[in-house]
């Protein structure tokens, strides 16, 4: 029993930390996009640096850096941080769409195009599944 107690104790400790850092991604990013709905899209970025720097694969991150370098009418620095966050979260239609913004303003017309049926094609997917039979 005493020994089962001590295994206990240390996965807690090797748990502990892992699921601190992905909360403190997740609250970085959160803080980010606080700032970016504010329009304060320059200081959010660092925030998500932050984050990815401690969750390499967080979609939320690298999408709300395409955003926020979207504002900023970054738009070459943003594409290849929207195609990131997809394809970390490929049925996200969210980020389909910011992708298809993000073409559309770099000229880039059918691209964006299929990147916005794309989100739709996602949407009628899922609406059909949830559907009852």
């Amino acid at each position: 029993m005493r020994n089962t107690k001590f295994a206990l104790l240390a996965i807690c400790f090797l748990v502990v930390p892992v699921i601190a850092e992905n909360q403190s991604a997740i609250d970085k990013t959160h803080d980010a996009v606080l700032l970016m709905d504010d329009e304060q899209y320059e200081p959010a970025i660092p925030l998500l640096d932050e984050a990815l720097a401690l969750e390499p694969e967080y979609a939320e991150a690298w999408a709300g850096k395409a955003r926020a370098l979207y504002f900023l009418e970054r738009y070459e620095e943003a594409l290849p941080r929207i195609e990131r966050a997809i394809t970390y979260d490929i049925s996200n239609t969210n980020y389909w769409r910011i992708k298809g913004l993000i073409l559309r303003q770099l000229g880039r017309q059918f691209e964006s195009d299929m990147a916005f049926r794309g989100a739709d094609f996602i949407d009628k997917k899922a609406l059909e599944a949830a559907a009852p039979n």
